[in-house]
């Protein structure tokens, strides 16, 4: 649901289960489009069907971003975010004796505001994933750090911005150096909007995320390496996975995400459920406009 359409979501079933949400931003959906397409063929595993280890899925996400960055010299600035959701699927040769331990291993990768939670039968839901913006304070930390640590980079785009700031430095005697920078953006009358973000000065380009796929014109320190986590599902319980992006994770809390998804018990009406939900509760409290998109899987064997 929204209106700019540049959200995607990729759901397949090979060698594994695999559901992804993509959420892009900029000026086209380039991101997202690629990495609907290409991005669960640089994860996949050949020949066999255990899930594939940190690694593997790092060098995807990274795969990706070069791909796209080398590509965008042709096309309109773009990124996006990405929650991945991969699922064991039970080889049954292991499960004929049925025993109470088996489990199925899953995993969850991520950059910027997408996420996922695991709604367990009979248990509170757990959050898989934390967003990754400055409001994250173990994201801040690292994003300061590179940012203190930079140097002037050799391709920089001269922006209005940077033109601006060597003005300023100079009238003051300081030796100019491009770098990105931490700060808040500002409405037409200079006053504070929304969260703390991320500058370049290549371009003057923002960013609310501190990591993402493309955004070759984004901040250095906004980086494709996803984070990762792994979780268990037993045999015999059924499980809810919700993959989305931060058009519903932005107004609802797990719990409230949990709820509201209980009332419907098919897996695509409750999807389409949650996402009208946001979209109306976004309206209600004035928050910008944004593309909603909403996977959600239930799994039991």
């Amino acid at each position: 649901i929204g209106l700019k359409d540049q959200d995607r979501y990729d759901v397949r079933v090979g060698k594994f289960i695999y559901a992804a949400v993509f959420d892009g931003h900029g000026l086209s959906s380039f991101a997202a489009d690629f990495c609907m397409q290409y991005l669960y063929e640089y994860i996949k595993p050949s020949g066999v069907r255990k899930l594939p280890d940190d690694q593997v899925i790092i060098d995807a996400y990274h795969t990706a971003d070069d791909c796209i960055r080398k590509r965008m010299k042709n096309v309109p600035r773009t990124g996006t975010c990405v929650a991945t959701v991969l699922v064991q699927i039970p080889d049954e040769d292991n499960f004929i004796d049925h025993k109470e331990e088996d489990i199925l291993q899953a995993e969850v990768a991520w950059v910027g505001d997408c996420g996922a939670i695991l709604i367990p039968e009979n248990a509170k839901p757990v959050a898989l994933t934390r967003n990754h913006r400055l409001t994250n304070g173990k994201e801040k930390r690292r994003v300061e750090k590179e940012l203190e640590n930079s140097n002037e980079r050799d391709d920089l785009i001269r922006s209005d911005l940077w033109r601006i700031d060597v003005q300023e430095y100079q009238q003051e005697g300081v030796e100019p150096m491009a770098r990105s920078f931490i700060d808040y953006r500002k409405d037409k009358n200079g006053r504070k909007v929304g969260i703390q973000t991320a500058f370049a000065h290549t371009e003057g380009v923002s960013l609310q995320v501190t990591r993402s796929i493309g955004d070759r014109k984004g901040a250095r320190s906004v980086i494709s390496t996803p984070d990762i986590s792994r979780f268990s599902i037993k045999k015999g319980s059924i499980n809810r996975i919700i993959v989305a992006n931060g058009g519903l994770f932005d107004v609802f809390s797990v719990d409230t995400v949990s709820k509201l998804a209980s009332r419907k018990k098919n897996p695509r009406n409750a999807a389409k459920y949650l996402a009208t939900k946001a979209k109306r509760t976004r309206l209600y409290k004035g928050a910008p406009i944004d593309d909603i998109t909403v996977v959600v899987l239930d799994i039991c064997f």
